[in-house]
């Protein structure tokens, strides 16, 4: 109703919790008095001392809500500086991306649940055109065209879209821009029908930049049209076992923070922010609706491991096998190396 330092979601869980830390203080006020006899037991005062536990729950819950929202609005803007910075570490990067993650084992595994999803849920044959935002080398884009999909594909790192033109041929229905995904002013209002981000792109960037990009991928999709992410969330078990092994506390604990972590990019520190499924949908909420998400990457270990994991085995068939068994139950998707989020225009 006002523009204060939270969003009003955040008043409505501070009016909650308030009636709830006020209704567990009097069932405690009660108690004491009906065990120093200064009132009666009756079921009404047996009632109202129940409060004292009864209320302990959702003052929790809702404490807990408010701090999720307070820190996810800390501020935050994003600078060109920051974005071309990022840009040159995808640059220096680009020579090797697709040996270091594109055609690792885990890498690989975890896109085929992503292009699964793509095909039973967005099919090319009604979501025909795809905006692709953080396209790196141009995998995704080239398996899109195959599919049949229309697909025009923008990356911030020209070295990235340089390594998508090699592999271009005629056949190919794409396009490469060179742009980040902070700067789709000047695309075509209600073109496309789908628009999608794979493996953590977004994380990225801070959550001002994201609230902005939800009013922008509003107006380039048509109505109905879906905006699909793949993200980093907040507690990867694998990546949180792996540092605990290690004695790296510091490590394990970077997802949880709610503020920009420090990555070491091909020899550059960028920002990266993590968000759980519920923070990434606030974040779109004024402009989209939640359909679905799942976890990418629950028993599939990120790609950093892939190397640790070829020491073992016969071990990836079976981590394959639970991974297709992990996508049964949405609350595993904060759990993940990555989970995959769509949401719909409203």
């Amino acid at each position: 109703m006002f523009s204060n330092t939270y969003p009003s979601e955040y008043y409505k869980h501070l009016h909650r919790y308030i009636h709830k830390n006020y209704r567990r203080h009097q069932g405690v006020d009660v108690l004491k008095n009906l065990v120093s006899g200064k009132e009666k037991w009756n079921p009404l005062n047996l009632k109202r001392a129940a409060w004292s536990v009864y209320h302990i729950p959702g003052e929790w819950k809702h404490k807990k809500e408010m701090t999720r929202i307070a820190h996810s609005t800390i501020p935050s803007n994003s600078s060109n500086g920051s974005v071309s910075q990022t840009a040159h570490a995808f640059d220096v990067m680009a020579s090797n991306y697709d040996s270091d993650f594109t055609f690792t084992q885990t890498g690989e595994l975890q896109r085929n649940r992503v292009h699964a999803y793509l095909l039973k849920e967005a099919p090319p044959a009604i979501f025909k055109n795809v905006l692709e935002v953080n396209c790196g080398t141009g995998y995704d884009a080239f398996w899109m065209v195959d599919k049949g999909y229309y697909v025009l594909a923008t990356d911030a790192s020209a070295q990235m879209i340089a390594k998508c033109q090699q592999k271009k041929t005629a056949q190919h229905r794409v396009e490469f821009i060179q742009t980040p995904f902070q700067e789709l002013q000047k695309m075509e209002t209600g073109k496309y029908d789908v628009i999608f981000s794979n493996f953590g792109g977004f994380n990225c960037a801070p959550p001002n930049d994201l609230k902005m990009m939800a009013a922008e991928f509003h107006r380039l999709l048509r109505p109905g049209g879906k905006l699909i992410a793949v993200i980093m969330g907040r507690k990867c078990i694998i990546e949180r076992l792996y540092f605990l092994f290690k004695n790296d506390t510091a490590k394990r604990n970077r997802r949880k923070s709610f503020h920009p972590v420090k990555a070491n990019v091909a020899g550059e520190m960028i920002d990266i922010w993590y968000y759980s499924p519920k923070e990434f949908a606030y974040y779109m909420a004024p402009f989209f609706e939640l359909s679905a998400y799942k976890p990418i990457g629950l028993f599939l270990p990120p790609s950093y491991l892939d190397k640790n994991l070829k020491k073992i085995p016969g071990v990836l068939p079976i981590l394959n096998q639970l991974e297709k068994l992990s996508t049964i139950h949405p609350g595993w998707s904060d759990y993940a190396d990555h989970y995959l989020i769509d949401l719909t225009k409203r």
